[in-house]
């Protein structure tokens, strides 16, 4: 889809205050991923990083942090939003004693068929990840768009990965985020003619061209705040994706939502409080106490570890011979 060039640029600029202020909290992000769940959190890292400290732990040295808050977030799972029973009730707010026959099967019913659509998608899987980044860092997204074979189909975006605006009441009302995907996964999600001539080409060829990589930007932002209207009116927000390294003015895709209806996508973030900042969860507080047990494990292994020599002097057991 093609825009206006002072329009693609408003996206893009955008984008980059977003990042800009984010960070300011990417150093206590590093740590909290660093300690609690360092292979999940990717894009807290540098390109170089990626490659090598993501297959290996450097500096975990007690899996204790983690282990407490997976607790907490299973906790937290089974106590709020329990997979295995009812946990929310529609009701009509100022007639709960008003309501007729009709009306109050008809709410069972709608609630009923909600609790289908959640346990038959990935909701309860994509809501444990979402415990389990408010736990951690106090922030956590998750996104929750149609989906034609389980009507709801559900993305957690990895801290690193999205930044997040507030309006004037200290809500969450635009999400940016970056993101990789490789040529077949464009191509399947956004349509062919809508992708750049790179990705066009790539998929012409297939192959190996297939499983190349491009970075993708992605924003959620009340409509009509960046100056252009090729959306309806009555959506109050809409959502925008391009290509990174593209030069050319050209969106993957753009679509209007009201964020709250279920038009095409909806959004959810969670913090502890609206004005608590991002790294003031339990992970910030407890990193303290992990960091000393990982120092008291660095200095049992040192001092009460045998040593090599002595592991090299220790005679071989015998091995018994099959009789």
């Amino acid at each position: 889809m093609e825009i206006s060039a002072e329009a693609f640029q408003k996206l893009k600029q955008t984008l980059t205050a977003l990042q800009q202020e984010r960070l300011m909290s990417w150093n206590h992000w590093r740590d909290l991923a660093d300690y609690y769940l360092p292979r999940r959190y990717v894009w807290l890292l540098s390109a170089t990083e990626r490659n090598s400290k993501t297959m290996r732990n450097p500096v975990v040295l007690d899996g204790h942090g983690t282990k407490c808050a997976r607790t907490l977030a299973s906790g937290m799972m089974n106590g709020i939003t329990s997979p295995s029973r009812p946990w929310f009730k529609l009701r009509i707010s100022g007639f709960e004693d008003d309501l007729d026959y009709d009306a109050r099967v008809w709410l069972d019913d709608v609630e009923r068929r909600m609790m289908l659509v959640m346990a038959s998608s990935n909701f309860y899987n994509a809501l444990a990840t979402m415990y389990l980044d408010l736990v951690v860092f106090g922030t956590a997204c998750m996104l929750i768009y149609e989906d034609y074979e389980n009507v709801i189909h559900c993305f957690n975006p990895a801290l690193g990965e999205f930044y997040l605006a507030q309006d004037d009441r200290h809500r969450v009302n635009t999400v940016a985020r970056t993101f990789k995907y490789k040529v077949h996964q464009i191509v399947g999600r956004w349509g062919k003619e809508n992708c750049s001539r790179t990705i066009q080409e790539a998929f012409t060829q297939g192959g190996a061209r297939l499983q190349d990589e491009f970075e993708i930007a992605h924003i959620i932002q009340p409509n009509g705040q960046d100056g252009y209207g090729s959306i309806a009116k009555h959506y109050k927000f809409k959502e925008c994706y391009w290509e990174v390294s593209s030069s050319e003015n050209k969106l993957l895709g753009e679509f209007g939502g009201n964020m709250q209806n279920n038009d095409s996508t909806l959004l959810r973030c969670m913090r502890p409080t609206r004005s608590a900042e991002a790294s003031s969860f339990t992970g910030m507080v407890a990193i303290i106490r992990v960091q000393a047990n990982g120092a008291m494990m660095l200095e049992r292994t040192f001092f009460c570890a045998p040593s090599i020599a002595m592991m090299r002097e220790r005679p071989m057991m015998p091995s018994l011979a099959a009789a």
